[in-house]
């Protein structure tokens, strides 16, 4: 879930704890556990994902166009180098070779480490419960880390990536972190984070364009009024100063639909995880993490009606959505 991919939900410690309403997983009964038919046994993706890689498809003739802009001055001396940008998209893959990707995500999680023997005593099983539920024999291909934070929320990132922050591991009761795992791994199985990689990968020419022609507009305009006493310098300057502004306003608006769309995509793969969640048996310990959430949230809204260009930008549905959903697949 979150970086951004993927958080359960950001609560205080002192909002957790365990709802009498709700049934912990280890008491769940036996008809609540995901049967082998409804399991996805291989990562293929969901419609969620598709979309986004659609929406990626698009974006990238615009990503590598930024990229051969943005080389264009040293292309003038060295025509060789828009081979770089070719280097920089094949790079790209190999976010996703293990032992790279281990490397590569531990920068990204600055804090990030292998679980303590303390931690692990509490990951291990749960995840192995969840493995188990799933039917899924790479299990062990996956690989368990923790972030120092302290923010209560576990990540899906690159291929086989999972992490859970120390507050998640100090405030969750033992019963929920299998809900919390198997959320985790729907992500997985719908390819959610692999989309997430490559959509900060291909996004970043395309913010570093708008950012060079935004610089450079303001760099023109300056020229402009420095040379004001002289017309056709001036005016030269004006026209230049506006092309880098055009360029720049094209590239945010770019950005920006892109954004909203993969935003929209990415709120859809939470409804996933949690319905994945549910299908293998873990349905009623994610609903506990839920409703917490539905109460924090609750109580830091404040009644609050949050405007539109909020809910474009959230990355998650609000938690008491998702609970209403997961209840139905749970009914």
């Amino acid at each position: 879930m979150s970086q951004r991919s993927a958080t359960i939900a950001s609560m205080s410690d002192s909002s957790l704890g365990r709802q009498p309403d709700e049934a912990p997983g280890a008491s769940a009964p036996d008809k609540h556990r995901g049967h082998g038919a409804d399991k996805p046994k291989r990562r293929v993706g969901d419609w969620a994902s598709w979309l986004a890689a659609a929406v990626l498809l698009l974006l990238l003739p615009v990503s590598v166009a930024c990229s051969v802009l943005l080389l264009l001055p040293l292309g003038v001396f060295w025509p060789q180098v828009y081979w770089v940008a070719a280097l920089y998209y094949a790079l790209g893959l190999l976010v996703f070779v293990p032992g790279i990707e281990r490397a590569y995500w531990q920068l990204v999680f600055v804090g990030s480490r292998q679980a303590r023997a303390d931690e692990m005593r509490r990951l291990k099983p749960a995840w192995d419960r969840v493995a188990a539920s799933s039917g899924r024999n790479d299990a062990h291909r996956y690989d368990l880390r923790v972030v120092e934070a302290d923010e209560v929320n576990a990540m899906a990132a690159g291929g086989r990536q999972v992490f859970v922050t120390t507050a998640a591991l100090g405030a969750l009761p033992d019963e929920t972190l299998p809900g919390l795992l198997a959320h985790e791994l729907g992500h997985h199985v719908g390819l959610h984070p692999i989309v997430l990689a490559v959509e900060c990968w291909w996004m970043r020419p395309v913010i570093a364009a708008q950012n060079v022609a935004a610089a450079l507009s303001m760099f023109a305009r300056s020229i402009c009024e420095a040379l004001s006493g002289v017309a056709i310098l001036s005016f030269i300057a004006r026209v230049v100063a506006a092309a880098f502004y055009l360029l720049a306003g094209l590239l945010y608006g770019v950005a920006q639909v892109a954004h909203a769309l993969l935003r929209f995509a990415g709120r859809s793969t939470e409804y996933r995880a949690d319905r994945y969640a549910a299908q293998i048996g873990f349905g009623h310990e994610l609903a506990m993490l839920l409703q917490l959430a539905a109460e924090h949230e609750a109580g830091a809204g404040n009644g609050r009606r949050r405007s539109m260009a909020e809910v474009l930008a959230d990355t998650h549905p609000p938690a008491h959505k998702r609970l209403k959903r997961l209840r139905r697949h749970l009914s």
